[in-house]
């Protein structure tokens, strides 16, 4: 989220008085503490990790992360989201994100779910793909994984609509 969304979600919230959402400055680093805290101690149903990257963690320190991540959300009925920016991968055919992309296995395998976001038009510049077509690839969570979703996301509109389903 961008500074000025944040404060447009901030100003819903007191709005609303909401307690089941906690918002961080986007220019603070995180620990992981910090989440886990979050998880256990903010009563909030659902809890979004929106910059994974952005955690304060060592690569040995990942999979202890994780497995504390899914352990307090399970004890306490919390449905976590946790957003991860991928590397740009390397080159290949087929430029989709692929579980092999992340960093390591920690990062999805005790994830229920795991689904990338793909814009084709970004990494083919042969006029195939509508500049406002994006997928979203269900790797994981899913009988028969992986299924593609393909949506309408036009840059000029903060929302994404379904058009179309597919099963590759």
């Amino acid at each position: 989220l961008t500074e000025q969304e944040v404060q447009k979600v901030a100003m819903s919230q007191t709005f609303i008085q909401s307690k089941n959402l906690a918002l961080f400055p986007p220019d603070k680093f995180m620990q992981s503490e910090d989440v886990l805290s979050i998880i256990e101690n903010s009563g909030a149903e659902i809890v979004i990790v929106d910059d994974l990257n952005g955690l304060l963690l060592e690569d040995a320190a990942v999979e202890s992360f994780m497995y504390r991540l899914k352990s307090a959300a399970s004890r306490k009925g919390v449905i976590v989201f946790v957003i991860y920016n991928l590397s740009t991968p390397r080159k290949r055919v087929d430029m989709r994100p692929i579980l092999g992309d992340l960093p390591t296995d920690s990062y999805y395998r005790l994830f229920d779910y795991v689904h990338f976001l793909f814009k084709p038009s970004v990494y083919y510049d042969d006029g195939i793909y509508d500049k406002n077509e994006m997928e979203l690839i269900i790797a994981k969570g899913l009988p028969g994984d992986p299924a593609i979703v393909r949506m309408y996301a036009p840059s000029d509109v903060t929302g994404i609509f379904m058009y179309e389903k597919s099963s590759e």
